[in-house]
């Protein structure tokens, strides 16, 4: 970017600061997933599962999450299944994707 800074207006500088920080915090998310995987690997990381209220958690995300518009959200979870977690661990996954529909609702 130092190299084309005077070719760039403002608006085009920023879009590119903007990018670049979007990049490096998306890659050090893999690196930390890189990581998690190789403590799994080593046998170094102690897992305490236990059950987890699927849709009472999807509720609170959804809450957490879509703020003012979380009405517009459905969340049903088939026969009121629980997940069997562990959340005291710093490994973490999500089985669902963050979806945005303008003027729409979202069912879960």
């Amino acid at each position: 970017m130092n190299h084309l800074s005077d070719k760039l207006d403002e608006s085009q500088k920023q879009e590119l600061r903007t990018g670049l920080e979007q990049q490096t915090r998306r890659m050090a998310g893999l690196v930390e997933q890189l990581l998690d995987l190789s403590r799994l690997d080593a046998d170094a990381v102690v897992v305490r599962r236990q059950s987890l209220d699927l849709e009472m958690h999807l509720r609170e995300l959804v809450t957490v999450a879509a703020g003012e518009r979380a009405s517009e959200v459905e969340v049903e979870v088939r026969d009121h299944e629980n997940a069997i977690v562990d959340r005291t661990s710093s490994i973490t996954s999500s089985p669902t994707s963050s979806r945005t529909r303008s003027g729409t609702a979202a069912r879960l």
